[in-house]
């Protein structure tokens, strides 16, 4: 028996694999695996739901809950 691995473009993907499972199973095992997708940080930020919100402060030493 041999191997191949193929990336399939999404176009086609349905297509290939309705043919590969029309082989006979006897003579053929699938092992698909879902592409992963690269998620990026900035993309996160993009569509978190924190990107409206702005942080100012009205001093450079923040001391207005210390109590000593």
């Amino acid at each position: 028996m041999h191997t191949i691995k193929i990336d399939i473009s999404d176009n086609i993907y349905d297509n290939v694999m309705f043919f590969l499972n029309n082989l006979p199973k006897k003579d053929i095992k699938l092992h698909t695996q879902k592409k992963l997708t690269e998620e990026k940080l900035t993309d996160f930020f993009h569509s978190s739901p924190l990107q409206d919100i702005t942080l100012e402060r009205n001093k450079d030493i923040y001391q207005d809950r210390v109590n000593f």
